[in-house]
């Protein structure tokens, strides 16, 4: 309790060093965004076909992957480094991270699934982390990833069938179902607390994720968030705290990851065989975003961990 209000007093002070307005035009965003989504499905737009599907697919990755193209270059910022060497080893460590991903697909479909479905609940909590309790940021990144099999199951457990080919979705998208319900209650406490201290904005996010979550299509709930939050809110991150780089490399870094990508993207495709195109494509977009997702999320621990040392160094 006193480490959650120690984290509001900061909190608080920020806003009022700062003097952002609680009410940023860019809280209104995803609200906006989900009311014309909504619109569009009473107009008879169907958000759950296959055109949909393959659309918040090709939306996930166009976001997702520069978002992280600049993860080598953050790390060795952080972390004080500026040598060929240095950073040779990290990209042997991303390298590392995404072959063992990789490989994990390969061998059971399932238990990369489910490692997937952990490590980004986890990694999504980190952006509600500010000002409160970081459990209590991971219950919103629970919720976003377990309320559609609650609340959608017919239709998650075909994404998993698309994903998994092996007739165990049932089985993840049950385990997953059955956290849906803490954690939403967890992420209500979240939005209650972020009232309290006048912090609507957030309170706007949190809400409109959830909103989304419960009663959007999977895929197209997680677009929602996924790109107009997620990966805006890291890819800004990764300009800031990437210095030691000029601001036209970071943006061809981050077109030359991209696209190095989607090359990647093409060899697994095709190594998935013949098939339907939209599960294909699928679990090819899936695949490959879990295998960049990986080191991405092992990067951030340890430079958050150097990070926290350093503080109670000081």
């Amino acid at each position: 309790m006193q480490r959650c209000g120690l984290a509001v007093a900061i909190a608080s002070r920020r806003n009022e060093k700062t003097g952002e307005r609680m009410f940023a035009p860019r809280f209104f965003i995803l609200p906006a965004v989900l009311a014309a989504l909504f619109v569009a499905g009473f107009a008879g737009l169907s958000l759950d076909s296959h055109g949909a599907t393959i659309a918040a697919t090709a939306l996930i990755l166009i976001c997702g992957i520069p978002h992280g193209a600049l993860d080598i270059e953050v790390a060795m910022t952080r972390f004080g480094k500026s040598s060929h060497q240095d950073k040779m080893r990290m990209i042997l460590f991303y390298l590392i991270g995404a072959v063992a991903m990789s490989l994990c697909w390969w061998v059971s479909a399932p238990i990369a699934l489910i490692l997937f479905l952990v490590i980004s609940i986890i990694h999504f909590g980190s952006d509600w982390q500010d000002g409160v309790d970081p459990f209590l940021g991971v219950m919103i990144g629970w919720a976003i990833i377990s309320a559609p099999a609650f609340f959608k199951a017919e239709q998650v457990d075909v994404l998993f069938a698309m994903l998994t080919s092996t007739g165990d979705e049932g089985t993840v998208a049950g385990m997953l179902a059955a956290t849906a319900v803490p954690a939403l209650l967890g992420s209500l406490v979240f939005l209650a607390l972020a009232v309290s201290r006048a912090d609507y904005g957030v309170a706007v996010q949190v809400a409109t994720c959830l909103i989304a979550a419960i009663f959007l299509p999977p895929l197209v709930g997680f677009a929602l968030y996924f790109c107009l939050l997620h990966s805006p809110r890291h890819l800004a991150d990764a300009f800031r705290e990437s210095g030691l780089m000029s601001s036209k490399n970071k943006v061809i870094t981050c077109l030359a990851v991209t696209l190095l990508s989607f090359g990647l993207g093409v060899i697994v495709y095709q190594w998935l065989g013949a098939g339907d195109t939209a599960p294909r494509l699928l679990r090819t977009g899936f695949i490959l975003l879990s295998v960049l997702t990986v080191p991405h999320f092992a990067l951030e621990i340890i430079m958050s961990a150097k990070k926290v040392s350093r503080v109670e160094a000081h």
